[in-house]
């Protein structure tokens, strides 16, 4: 397991995005809170922190509704090379690798 926690991430998120974190770990459903919400599920899943690890640190949200936040980053990967990018930055913040060159 890494040394970044999830509320490492989420504090990460949060400055990056202008959103609190309470209002991340809140149930609220304005787009840009859901998305700051979902992208940071993904990036913490991307280190290895399980669903339950994540969905405690979210308020108590169950496996099923951290799995599709993560379906929905997965999804949006496809078609929005911008988060792409985004992603892979925090991703090596949080992994300690060097982020990938920006096109």
């Amino acid at each position: 397991m890494t040394s970044v926690s999830i509320r490492n991430i989420l504090q990460m998120v949060a400055l990056d995005s202008h959103i609190s974190i309470k209002k991340m770990i809140s149930p609220a459903t304005d787009q840009p809170i859901v998305d700051a919400r979902n992208a940071t599920m993904w990036l913490a899943r991307q280190i290895k922190y399980t669903l339950s690890e994540i969905g405690h640190a979210f308020g108590g949200r169950d496996d099923a509704t951290v799995q599709n936040a993560i379906d929905s980053i997965d999804r949006l990967i496809e078609t929005d090379p911008r988060l792409v990018r985004w992603l892979h930055t925090f991703d090596a913040v949080v992994t300690e690798r060097e982020p990938p060159d920006a096109p």
